[in-house]
């Protein structure tokens, strides 16, 4: 497990795809491509070192969003280089302070989640899912009713 790994706060999605990322000027924009979303923040690879703190406007394309690419404002809390020279990843803090800009950021997440899933769609988790409850079986009798599992 990686120090990433540990300090992560939230679950991840990983995602993939491009955006149109700027700062500071509307010279100073270039295209990064996705790498992962959580429920407050998302990381981003780049080709160019971002300082912590800076605030950065994302664009991406959404189905959500007919007249144009979804607009996501957010702030760089870590840069580190990336595997590849000249290559760098920025994990960025996504500000919800509007419900426009919370509703776009949930359908980012909502789409990198529809994404994992259609990866993964043969692997189904057996294990329950709340580990403070013990498993149920298909039919049984609770307290003295009989339920059956929804399917």
């Amino acid at each position: 497990m990686t120090t990433m790994e540990q300090t992560a706060r939230e679950a991840r999605t990983e995602l993939g795809g491009a955006l149109r990322y700027s700062y500071a000027a509307p010279e100073d924009s270039g295209v990064a491509r996705w790498r992962d979303v959580s429920r407050s923040g998302a990381s981003i690879e780049l080709g160019r070192y971002l300082r912590p703190g800076r605030e950065v406007m994302l664009e991406v394309s959404s189905p959500l969003v007919l007249n144009g690419p979804l607009k996501i404002r957010g702030r760089v809390v870590w840069s580190r280089p990336a595997g590849e020279a000249g290559r760098y990843v920025a994990g960025l803090f996504i500000y919800r302070d509007t419900p426009e800009m919370a509703l776009d950021f949930a359908a980012l997440g909502y789409a990198a989640r529809r994404q994992s899933n259609t990866q993964e769609v043969n692997e189904v988790s057996k294990g329950p899912l709340w580990t403070l409850f013990s498993p149920r079986t298909e039919t049984g009798t609770y307290n003295g009713l009989a339920q059956a599992r929804a399917v």
